[in-house]
């Protein structure tokens, strides 16, 4: 089969991912708290590629939080209650592309209620 010289360079980057911004922040007087939207960067690797948003670690007590769109490339997160002023969180990004190559990258969430 041929290949274009460009299609099979572009085959052989390994994929890679970031996001942009790497902090997020939330703060508000009443729940629900919503956050800017946080994107991932994909480059390298075979398209298409599928996303899974997911928080690192087991969530504080009493925290109820979430990525509003778990299974796309940008996501917003928001907060639907937790104890105290203050909330910090690390939330990860997965990409996984056509030939099961999976990267990850994270963002830290900063929750506020004023």
């Amino acid at each position: 089969m041929f290949m274009p010289s460009g299609a099979a360079a572009a085959q052989s980057q390994p994929l890679a991912v970031s996001v942009t911004p790497d902090t997020v922040e939330g703060s508000a007087a009443a729940f629900p708290i919503t956050t800017t939207t946080c994107s991932s960067i994909v480059s390298g690797g075979s398209p298409p590629y599928t996303y899974l948003w997911e928080r690192v670690g087991s969530p504080d007590p009493g925290a109820s939080t979430e990525a509003e769109s778990p299974t796309a490339s940008a996501t917003r997160f928001r907060a639907n209650g937790f104890v105290g002023g203050f909330l910090f969180e690390t939330w990860q990004v997965t990409v996984t592309d056509a030939a099961s190559r999976s990267e990850s990258a994270s963002v830290t969430v900063t929750w506020t209620k004023t």
